[in-house]
């Protein structure tokens, strides 16, 4: 596969997309009609054009009810699902017991949740959530920051196109369109420079500011076999290649440990790796409203200057009448000119536009998720697990889909960089980790919120269990039935509690231990202290 290849495939990749683009772009038209423009095949259309085409379709927007019900669904969706102020991740190794393992991977989720929200997450994640409302999928591409830990970028969807190479469909394969000025080129590839055209080499004195196309593709590196690499990136199971289209060449080779690209998708088309989001389930509405707004104004000009007949009279020229205050309109006699009342019922489009708006909030839900918006961020653990539950139950399954293609990613892509990370620094993994392979699992905020229920339960059975022990001597026995040591270590996962916190068995034996010598110690000495005194007493009362 060569450069030329690679542009036939973003050529190929172009075309799939193309059916759904004119649905897509439709979407955005009644929501966001700015972000999603370019959902055509010409990609590199001139800054006039995009502003001539932004202008008609800001102003064909008469209703404001789609836009607002979006900002509220993806707000919540961003709130809910990864809010900045509780940890809403953890991560631990399947089938290991050891604590060290446990407690390394407790602190890296402690350092991806801090390290994220330390970075422009929650900016790009809003985007990316308003990508999802509308078109039904976004891409948000993680890298490591060099200022801070992470790095996020919320692509735009019009240049993205999207491929899969595996069973499930999850995606794998993304081609990124963008473009760069000629200075920008040559100092972006300055490491790769002799493989950049001419052109862009002569644009840098002549024209420096003209704009060149480039694609980035991102690619299981099975499916990139014949083009060269070097040799740290053999290893790696993503390819990275940047292609200039001016000369079709490979200008930059890397690769990437995990799928840098978080792709979640609402509602997955079939046989396609593309989806629909809520907004395309309310476009009819949407537009219905829009039209109907249309005619409101209308009808409110009709109210506001009423209608007007005229009898051509040969003085009144109904051509020139223009009416208003402090206007004086020539007539031969009264009656020339006389309001006509409009028929029909002028409230009647209100009411319908009424009916719609609720329609659209309530397919987006707006009207459920507003009062969690209007109650402020979230302040506890217990009232954020509230907001899951309810996330959970208006989403349904969207909601599983969210967090295996969008959270799970970042969580696992993040890991991958700060364990890199340690390396590089020296820093030793856990030898769990460093011998042989886990299989790690994501713990998503649903399980943290069914684990709350999990430890209510724990609550009632004890609670209970001690009530009946305390009824009577036999009853007392009902307390070794329960593992309390055991009880306790689950509440503490269940909770989230740090694992640096729980002690290990042998150090709770320890302990323990040395309670109990301390304690026998401390009973040996009362009971030689009370065997001195009674023998004291004896001999007073002999001697007496």
């Amino acid at each position: 596969m060569t450069g030329s290849e690679l542009v036939n495939y973003f050529e190929a990749l172009k075309t799939l997309r193309l059916p759904l683009e004119n649905h897509i772009r439709e979407c955005y038209k009644y929501s966001h009609p700015i972000r999603g423009l370019q959902f055509s095949s010409d990609l590199d259309a001139s800054p006039e054009t995009i502003q001539q085409q932004a202008a008609s379709a800001q102003a064909d927007m008469t209703d404001s009810t789609a836009t607002d019900s979006a900002h509220i669904l993806a707000s919540t969706l961003v709130s809910g699902l990864t809010p900045a102020n509780s940890r809403w991740a953890g991560i631990e190794a399947e089938g290991e017991e050891n604590s060290e393992v446990k407690a390394y991977l407790d602190k890296k989720a402690e350092q991806i949740h801090s390290g994220i929200h330390s970075s422009n997450f929650d900016p790009s994640a809003y985007e990316a959530m308003l990508d999802v409302t509308d078109a039904g999928y976004c891409a948000l591409f993680i890298e490591e920051g060099e200022e801070t830990t992470f790095n996020f970028e919320a692509w735009p969807l019009p240049f993205c196109f999207m491929a899969s190479t595996r069973k499930d469909g999850m995606v794998d394969t993304i081609c990124r369109y963008f473009t760069l000025t000629a200075q920008q080129a040559v100092r972006e590839y300055e490491d790769n420079e002799q493989v950049l055209p001419d052109k862009i080499k002569e644009a840098v004195t002549k024209d420096p500011y003209k704009r060149f196309g480039f694609i980035h593709f991102i690619m299981p590196k099975q499916f990139a076999k014949g083009i060269r690499k070097k040799k740290r990136d053999q290893l790696l199971p993503f390819a990275s290649y940047h292609i200039c289209l001016e000369n079709k060449e490979i200008v930059r080779e890397g690769g990437f440990a995990e799928f840098p690209v978080a792709v979640p998708r609402w509602l997955r088309l079939p046989n396609s790796v593309y989806a629909q989001g809520p907004m395309s389930t309310v476009l009819p509405d949407a537009k219905t409203l829009n039209q109907m707004e249309k005619k409101s104004l209308d009808n409110f000009d009709m109210q506001t200057y009423g209608m007007w007949g005229a009898v051509d009279d040969g003085v009144l020229n109904v051509k020139t009448v223009k009416i208003g205050p402090k206007k004086v309109t020539m007539m031969k006699a009264k009656d020339s000119l006389f309001p006509v009342n409009p028929p029909g019922k002028p409230d009647w489009g209100a009411i319908k536009a009424e009916e719609k708006r609720r329609q659209i909030r309530r397919i987006m839900m707006a009207d459920q998720l507003e009062p969690l918006q209007s109650e402020g961020p979230v302040r506890t653990a217990t009232e954020w697990h509230y907001r899951v539950s309810l996330i959970r139950q208006l989403l349904g399954p969207m909601y599983g889909r969210l967090q295996s293609e969008y959270l799970q990613r970042i969580v696992f892509r993040c890991l991958g960089i700060l364990m890199r990370k340690d390396i590089r620094e020296g820093k030793q993994l856990p030898e769990a980790l460093r011998n042989k392979a886990l299989r790690l699992r994501y713990i998503s905020p649903l399980a943290r919120a069914q684990q709350l229920e999990d430890v209510a339960a724990m609550d009632r059975f004890e609670t209970g269990l001690i009530q009946k022990a305390g009824l009577s001597q036999e009853m007392a026995g009902l307390l070794d039935l329960y593992d309390w040591d055991e009880a306790e270590r689950k509440r503490s996962k269940f909770l989230g509690v740090p694992e640096s916190l729980i002690l290990t068995d042998d150090k709770v034996k320890d302990l323990r231990k040395i309670r109990e010598d301390r304690a026998a110690k401390q009973a040996s000495m009362q009971a030689s202290a009370g065997q001195g005194a009674g023998a004291s007493a004896m001999g007073e009362v002999s001697n007496g």
